[in-house]
């Protein structure tokens, strides 16, 4: 059985940041934000340059926090999958290529329910043995698209961070053994400011020695049924379909399936 390991972009910018308003439309058709099935991209907004940038002030203590993780000192900055923080201009399709895998340590399933109060529930399943060493699980509510004509000449902004779920140090977690998983759960309640219709939860998997991302996930990920089942001799594909599904297995017989 394996998974795919996405490509997590951690996008630091600032609404008030001229240089963000110039490269960050060429930076989303570059990765094909919302688009590519590849990726998992959240925009943080710290107060670098400008303190006065509006989704910046929405939540400054956990932005904050997390441009201080990457020792940020300048914007548009990215982070791919933990590592070393380059500037937006430089992020292409090849540098997701070469980060993503369909073969993963561990897979993140997130699941979420609708309406104003919300639970979000995060499965981590093992594929394979990881080093011995210290793992966090963070799980940040994003909203997908904002519009707003900022300072800076930007009029749409995608995956704009919210808020944590847990903590912006996040927590630590014993990773599931190959085979197994492990469930955690979060409640929230949707801000008033916020769009109910484009919220979501992404959740993500990251060593702390090296800030290696093991692997993300949101609800909107396209899982086979080997990840989704329980049974592992059971293959069900694509999910999603808005025309056939097939059900398969090399030595069980499918009496029967309910949708």
């Amino acid at each position: 059985a394996q998974a795919n390991k996405y490509v997590l972009l951690e996008h630091f910018t600032n609404t008030r940041c001229g240089i963000c308003g110039g490269t960050n439309p060429n930076f989303y058709n570059a990765i094909q934000v919302n688009t590519n099935t590849k990726i998992h991209h959240m925009s943080i907004h710290p107060q670098i340059p400008y303190t006065t940038c509006i989704f910046y002030q929405a939540n400054r203590t956990e932005q904050t926090a997390r441009a201080a993780y990457y020792n940020l000192t300048g914007t548009p900055q990215v982070s791919v999958n933990g590592g070393n923080l380059q500037s937006a201009a430089t992020v292409s399709q090849n540098t997701i290529n070469n980060a993503y895998s369909t073969n993963a340590a561990l897979s993140v399933l997130v699941t979420e329910t609708s309406g104003t109060d919300r639970t979000a529930n995060i499965t981590l399943r093992g594929f394979q043995t990881l080093p011995s060493a210290e793992y966090k699980l963070y799980a940040a509510v994003v909203e997908k698209v904002i519009n707003y004509n900022a300072p800076n000449g930007e009029t749409v902004h995608h995956n704009v961070f919210r808020r944590f779920l847990n903590t912006s140090s996040g927590q630590v977690i014993s990773l599931p053994a190959a085979g197994q998983s492990t469930p955690y759960e979060f409640n929230y309640s949707i801000d008033g400011t916020w769009n109910p219709d484009n919220i979501y939860v992404l959740a993500w998997v990251q060593r702390s020695s090296d800030k290696a991302v093991i692997n993300s996930g949101t609800r909107f990920d396209l899982m086979t049924g080997i990840e989704a089942l329980d049974e592992p001799r059971i293959s069900v594909y694509p999910n999603p379909t808005t025309d056939i599904l097939s059900i398969e297995s090399n030595d069980l017989k499918v009496e029967k399936f309910s949708v």
